[in-house]
């Protein structure tokens, strides 16, 4: 019974994310919004191939810099760099890397690098641990309701 449900909040991830990137792609197209600091630093600097990699948030160095639309990410190495220069929306975090439960309520929120999950191959950041386990008892759902909101929040916040 559990397995089953796995597999079809799986399925429902993956139609889930097949219409969220178009629609996303469609929303970046005309504008765009990333969660940056002042230097239009993204994730604090972290790098996020890393996340894929390492499994853990792995602080980037700038000498090995990239800038994708406008936004700087980090890596830890020339080969992460290089992965990313070759397909950034492999790795680029959903929602901006704004907190996909901010994203949900139709707020930004500011998101912690350390406090993420990789759902379905794709890269989501939580603002703390408390909103880890919010996002974790029904994941599918925060997910609708964020890719329903982004597009919006992208075209009344994003440049």
């Amino acid at each position: 019974m559990v397995s089953r449900c796995r597999i079809g909040v799986s399925i429902c991830c993956c139609f889930l994310f097949a219409g969220l990137s178009s629609a996303v792609a469609r929303e970046q197209a005309l504008k765009t919004l990333v969660n940056v600091d002042r230097s239009d630093l993204a994730v604090r600097g972290y790098d996020v191939v890393a996340y894929f990699t390492h499994r853990r948030p792995v602080k980037g160095v700038a000498q090995f810099t990239s800038v994708h639309r406008g936004v700087r990410y980090r890596f830890s190495s020339a080969q992460h760099k290089a992965a990313f220069d070759a397909e950034p929306a492999v790795f680029l975090p959903l929602f901006g890397g704004y907190c996909v439960l901010g994203v949900a309520g139709n707020r930004l929120m500011d998101a912690e690098p350390d406090v993420f999950r990789m759902v379905d191959g794709r890269l989501v950041f939580l603002s703390d641990r408390a909103a880890a386990q919010r996002f974790d008892k029904d994941p599918a759902a925060a997910l609708a309701k964020a890719g329903e909101n982004w597009p919006a929040l992208v075209q009344k916040k994003g440049k």
